[in-house]
């Protein structure tokens, strides 16, 4: 069975007990080296959208747009958990207040 990868960040080691069939079934796309690719692209992708869009607020307060795609660990029963201190992807980005000139 090949590492696999959940939408909360990547598992580091192979499984292989009673669950990890029902996680490969429910995770088809997240598997391998394809998974964390995949799960990687989706959050710079959501990030560009986000820093994007927050560019565009016309605001007087700064504006933080934060991405994090945290690595998993197994327990001995097979369930996913959150590795403390470890991420696949983040990034961050501050954005200045700016006012735009409605009244050209």
């Amino acid at each position: 069975m090949e590492t696999v990868y959940s939408l909360k960040g990547w598992v580091k080691a192979i499984i292989d007990n009673e669950n990890a069939e029902v996680l490969y079934q429910l995770e088809e796309n997240g598997v391998g080296n394809l998974g964390k690719e995949t799960l990687v692209e989706m959050a710079k992708a959501q990030f560009k959208f986000w820093k994007e869009f927050c560019q565009l607020l016309d605001t007087d307060n700064w504006i933080a747009v934060h991405v994090c795609v945290y690595a998993n660990s197994i327990l001995p029963n097979g369930l996913l958990c959150r590795k403390e201190y470890e991420y696949a992807y983040r990034d961050f980005v501050k954005i200045e207040p700016h006012r735009k000139n409605i009244y050209l």
